[in-house]
């Protein structure tokens, strides 16, 4: 007899992170700070405010950017590396992820900490335990 799995199950052990992200919207209608690189076929978003121990536990985990008014997300895939810039006057530079886009990121719920809390830029680390962020 085979067994159908369900796409959206969780897995129950899991070894890597994720993390959603809002992205504003620029005046061009287009996601603050993302870029694609087409020599390498990346993209990269930034500027986030995380630990440098946070981004190295994102490492070959997934990225989910969320238009602010959106709990799906728009973009995302697996994250590749990262990299740090001082910005202005900030006490610390700000954290850019490099990714690849994959398919399987688009329209993924919100996980973590709350949505409907305009203060949270980001959901905050959270298991990679859907099927498709196998790593």
């Amino acid at each position: 007899m085979a067994i159908e799995l369900n796409p959206t199950a969780r897995r129950t052990m899991h070894s890597v992170n994720a993390l959603h992200v809002r992205c504003q919207r620029g005046d061009d209608g287009k996601l603050k700070g993302l870029s694609f690189e087409a020599e390498t076929g990346f993209y990269h978003s930034g500027w986030w405010d995380l630990s440098d121990d946070d981004a190295q536990a994102l490492l070959g985990g997934w990225l989910y950017l969320h238009p602010p008014t959106s709990i799906k997300s728009e973009l995302g895939g697996r994250i590749r590396d990262f990299s740090r810039a001082q910005i202005g006057s900030l006490p610390k530079g700000l954290l850019t992820f490099v990714f690849d886009f994959s398919p399987a990121a688009r329209n993924a719920d919100w996980r973590g900490r709350s949505f409907t809390d305009t203060r949270n830029r980001t959901g905050g680390l959270v298991p990679a335990d859907l099927l498709h962020e196998e790593p």
